[in-house]
């Protein structure tokens, strides 16, 4: 039925787009087009079925063809395509009202979130200047982004995890129900818009593993870009609390124990996220990376990242901002490379659960 439905979808939008939309379409839907052309036809390759699996590849080839389609079609509107995303004031605080219960209006937000970035800076000021004395602070930022972890990415976050687990444990922080573990995979083409983020299982699903995945850098940026991409070793280690122990995963192992159902059933972003963002905190403020000012540069950066999205998300919907301030705000406040700051103004790369 993907054919179907994509012709559909085509039919339902309204054009022009906005030119950040069809950015992360076109890079959505060639992911899904790849999906269907292998790891859709990978993930049932031992079924012994011979009629069943050549039905199976053509519905894929047809599916894959479709997405490809939806993707040639966002990229005819590049030429008309507009800045027109903002949700406006009121919208905007509808949303908050609605979907997290927030009523502040965006105009003390913003006050909240420029606050806690001036906190956040002052902090790295510190840190840096143990970490990095003398340097600038772009300079620290990209000293510890430089650091990056034996054998890339994903294996430092397959040691992580039981380092994170154990350390838990050792300091009495949290319970850890049934003792699993979330496996780490690099995240499939049609899923990387985040440079991390976890996916677990549904209250009612049992026996299937959670995975947190890690996405590679874009293979047409450039060299540099892809290299500021990937997190240094203590960037990711807080990443993977974030995401993993004690953030998401563990999360969601409670949240799955609820002894209500609603409990188990229902939750809001900014309580997922608020919680693993403080799980980050908590790690370093527990004694992870034993007062290491790399490290605490690390948890910071993350920290920092958050306030430049708080204040972008108030801004580009309520107050004007441009998605070229946008980026600025990313590359000056937050000391992100170029390609980093980029990619989090189109919302690209959000460390959080999908």
């Amino acid at each position: 039925q993907v054919p179907g439905r994509a012709q559909e979808m085509i039919a339902n939008l309204k054009t022009p787009l906005p030119a950040s939309f069809v950015k992360n379409g076109i890079d959505a839907f060639d992911g899904y087009a790849e999906f269907y052309d292998h790891e859709a036809l990978e993930a049932f390759s031992g079924v012994a079925a011979p009629e069943v699996q050549q039905h199976l590849k053509y519905s894929a080839q047809k599916a894959s063809k479709a997405m490809r389609g939806v993707a040639d079609w966002l990229r005819a509107q590049q030429a008309s395509a507009t800045q027109g995303f903002a949700l406006g004031p009121e919208r905007f605080s509808r949303m908050l009202q609605a979907t997290q219960g927030v009523d502040y209006p965006p105009d003390q937000l913003m006050q909240i979130a420029r606050a806690d970035l001036a906190k956040n800076q002052a902090a790295a000021n510190e840190a840096c200047a143990r970490f990095a004395p003398g340097e600038p602070i772009e300079a620290c930022f990209q000293k510890m982004i430089d650091d990056k972890a034996a054998g890339g990415p994903v294996a430092a976050a397959q040691r992580q995890v039981p380092e994170l687990t154990a350390f838990i444990q050792s300091h009495d922080l949290l319970s850890i129900p049934g003792g699993a573990l979330a496996l780490v995979r690099e995240a499939p083409p049609y899923a990387r818009n985040n440079i991390a983020y976890t996916e677990t299982p549904a209250p009612l699903e049992h026996g299937i593993p959670s995975i947190y995945y890690i996405s590679p850098p874009d293979p047409s940026w450039s060299a540099q870009v892809q290299r500021d991409y990937l997190p240094g070793k203590d960037d990711l280690l807080f990443i993977t609390a974030h995401e993993v122990m004690p953030g998401h995963f563990l999360q969601a192992i409670h949240q799955n124990r609820s002894p209500s159902p609603i409990g188990r059933l229902f939750g809001t972003g900014g309580y997922a996220e608020g919680w693993a963002h403080y799980a980050e905190q908590l790690m370093w403020d527990a004694g992870l990376g034993n007062g290491d000012p790399e490290a605490h540069v690390g948890q910071l950066y993350e920290a920092l990242e958050r306030d430049c999205r708080f204040i972008s998300a108030i801004g580009l919907h309520t107050q004007g901002m441009t998605q070229a301030q946008s980026q600025e705000l990313f590359e000056r406040q937050c000391h992100m490379s170029k390609g980093e700051a980029e990619q989090r103004t189109l919302g690209r790369v959000e460390r959080g659960m999908s």
